[in-house]
Parts: structure tokens; C-alpha cells; sequence
């Protein structure tokens, strides 16, 4: 199997970002809370997310604050 690993910064957050190359999968963690902040899978050259709030960040505006 063919993963990589590699650190993102976005504003004050630390995300940690693993990438099955083979599989196509990526998955984007917070280490803020260890917050799920992308679960996506390869679409030709773009990722297609599953989660409701895909790859965003901001503060909810109702519902679990982080």
C-alpha cells in the first residue's frame, strides 16, 4: 500500500493529512480536538468529500461547536 503523510496549516490550526494514493482516499484530521475535518476520495484530478461540512473549518453556526 501506497500512503503518504504531511502537515497542513491553515490560520492558528494544525491539520494532518493521510493519503492512500492507491485507494484513492484521503482523510484531513485537526489535531485541535482531533476534529475530522475531510474524509474524501479521488475523482480524476479532484477529491469528492462525503462529510457535510467538507473541508471547512469555521465555526458551526448551530449544532457542536468544534
Amino acid at each position: 500500500m501506497s500512503f503518504s503523510y504531511r502537515e497542513e496549516r491553515r490560520g492558528e490550526r494544525v491539520l494532518d493529512v493521510l493519503t492512500n494514493d492507491e485507494a484513492g482516499l484521503r482523510i484531513v484530521v485537526s489535531r485541535l480536538g482531533a476534529e475530522m475535518i475531510s474524509l474524501a476520495r479521488r475523482r480524476g484530478e479532484d477529491w469528492g468529500g462525503f462529510l457535510h461540512r467538507e473541508d471547512d473549518i469555521t465555526p458551526a453556526a448551530q449544532g457542536w461547536g468544534n
